[in-house]
């Protein structure tokens, strides 16, 4: 059974990380390189906007499901409304700091409406992805799978309706993301409320949101740093270098990122089971083998580069083999963090996972700074990788502690 929901949902997860794909000779040969590092900058601060705008409502829900077996109406509606509020300030917020650096500084005053754009965009993805995580957490892999394959093949259309037939450009992209958050947030608001029960809350309202203000908050930084962690090296080129190196980086970024979808598909089964049993025999096992298969995804992708650019990237874009396989290197630390991270969601212990995960953010930046003088794309590839391994050790030293601790607690009640 297990192994046959991890396929369904990597399947899944591969086959729907496999649509943007199909974009990318696409822009490549429609854009330059400019202007698809601008496009990624966008796609970046978007993906920053997520959990800033959710608070981890989500994961919040995705635990609380594990805890009661059920999501209740009351429950939702109140964290739900909790979001609302916090996006109405963020979203002000936005505006009101873009037209003073518009009044103030050179500024255009188009990012004004960019930026309300992204955070409403931000909002409407967390409705859909809140959803998701539910399908997951009640191990209904098909259902799972059909609506995200359905929200990625909206994007892809819409993304390239925008961008070359209505000729918006870079622009185009942040315009798909936005119709197709808001077209989901609607349906998925209709289908919602199928899955959840209608049993009263033993906690108040006050409580509720207090217990859901905590872990998102206390999650927040994590969530944070973790897009910083993945998109400062962007952020460093595109101010310390150009866009047009972005764009660059930004494909050799995309091809290495196969190694993340790959393992965003395999964790799926893997963090509900082990949330399910923990301390269960063979969960080593378990564990050494999703591994072992990252790290031979990582080989097979890096001596596969070539063809990849020979049939996804237009000639504008080279080839950088030392590039990649530093990017490669920084995903596998990555991935298998993101497998021991799970230990930490059962403790409950969110602090430390932003914690871990600043203190990577802060090393990226500092190793990044340092080396993107004399070393260009490579100094900024090397900072994340530094950055990625720092929050692996630190990740995989709690673990330790954790499971030892258990341990010596089981043979203390056996004693």
């Amino acid at each position: 059974m297990i192994v046959k929901t991890n396929l369904i949902y990597l399947v899944g997860t591969l086959v729907n990380a496999g649509i943007p794909f199909m974009l990318m000779p696409i822009l490549t040969r429609h854009l330059s390189a400019s202007a698809y590092g601008s496009m990624n900058l966008l796609v970046t601060l978007y993906a920053l906007a997520i959990p800033i705008i959710s608070i981890n409502l989500a994961s919040y829900i995705y635990r609380v499901f594990f805890e009661n077996g059920t999501i209740s109406r009351e429950l939702f509606k109140t964290c739900l409304g909790v979001v609302v509020r916090w996006a109405l300030i963020i979203g002000t917020i936005a505006f009101m700091t873009t037209i003073f650096l518009s009044l103030t500084f050179d500024f255009p005053m188009k990012y004004a409406f960019t930026s309300i754009a992204i955070v409403f965009s931000a909002f409407s993805h967390l409705v859909y992805l809140t959803f998701l995580n539910m399908l997951s957490a009640a191990n209904k892999p098909y259902s799972f799978v059909k609506l995200q394959l359905l929200y990625t093949i909206t994007i892809f259309s819409v993304s390239l309706l925008f961008i070359i037939p209505l000729n918006f450009g870079y622009l185009g992209r942040l315009y798909g993301l936005l119709f197709t958050d808001f077209l989901f947030a609607i349906v998925v608001s209709f289908i919602l409320g199928k899955y959840l029960s209608d049993g009263s809350e033993r906690k108040s309202k006050t409580e509720i949101k207090r217990d859901f203000l905590v872990y998102g908050f206390g999650f927040l930084p994590h969530a944070i740093s973790a897009i910083l962690l993945s998109s400062v090296d962007k952020l460093v080129i595109a101010t310390k270098i150009n866009l047009e190196q972005l764009g660059y980086y930004a494909v050799a970024l995309q091809f290495t990122s196969i190694l993340m979808i790959f393992t965003q598909g395999i964790s799926k089964e893997w963090s509900r089971s082990f949330l399910a049993a923990p301390y269960r025999q063979g969960i080593y096992l378990t564990g050494s083998i999703y591994i072992s298969s990252i790290l031979l995804l990582a080989l097979l992708l890096y001596y596969s580069q070539g063809l990849f650019y020979s049939v996804f990237v237009g000639d504008g874009f080279g080839v950088q083999p030392s590039l990649i396989a530093v990017l490669i290197v920084s995903y596998c630390f990555h991935s298998i963090y993101i497998l021991l991270s799970v230990q930490l969601n059962l403790s409950k212990k969110t602090y430390l996972l932003s914690g871990f995960t600043v203190a990577s953010v802060l090393i990226n930046i500092g190793v990044s700074l340092v080396l993107v003088e004399s070393m260009g794309l490579l100094g900024v590839a090397v900072g994340t990788a530094m950055g990625m391994l720092c929050k692996l050790i630190f990740a995989s030293i709690y673990v330790i502690v954790a499971r030892k601790s258990y341990i010596l607690r089981q043979k203390d009640l056996n004693l």
